[in-house]
């Protein structure tokens, strides 16, 4: 995938320089959806929309990016060993304790977790990340999120706020 933060007819476009990566980043026959943009490679699984201005508008926050476009390409070959098929692979190594019934939950602005979806929720997570505004700011123009959060205590849910913001 590729594409650009300004229109390929705009003076100072950065359209063409983004499908020339991705088309000759084509021909190397990686078997992975990735993300050619601001002369970089990203994974698009791991890959999230930072910004709508800036021209690295992408980010690979938890995992590192596949490679950079300059006079060559240089792809990080680490990443990509673990992409391409290998003829002897080891079995994951899964942690039994790790729980992987997590809710997230983004507040967006004017929705609130109204009663049925509260009780559906807390019947089927076993934990629950709210991303709130700022800091981890939520809306209290009503009770829903302390009712939620009130809830999840009597059922000994734990409850994570944390903050949609990347930096501050």
């Amino acid at each position: 995938f590729t594409g650009s933060q300004r229109p390929l007819t705009a003076l100072r476009s950065d359209a063409r320089m983004n499908m020339i990566d991705a088309v000759e980043l084509a021909t190397h026959g990686i078997p992975e959806v990735l993300i050619c943009f601001d002369s970089k490679v990203h994974r698009a699984s791991r890959a999230t929309k930072y910004s709508n201005e800036h021209l690295y508008a992408y980010k690979s926050y938890n995992s590192p990016t596949i490679g950079s476009f300059g006079v060559n390409i240089k792809l990080n070959h680490k990443v990509l060993k673990s992409i391409l098929p290998e003829t002897k692979r080891h079995p994951p190594i899964i942690n039994s304790l790790a729980n992987g019934n997590i809710t997230s939950l983004m507040c967006i602005p004017g929705a609130l977790p109204s009663r049925p979806f509260i009780d559906a929720l807390l019947s089927s997570t076993s934990g629950i990340i709210v991303q709130g505004f700022g800091a981890g700011n939520l809306p209290i123009t009503s009770n829903n999120w302390l009712e939620l959060f009130e809830k999840a205590l009597d059922r000994q849910i734990p409850v994570v706020i944390a903050s949609q913001c990347e930096s501050g």
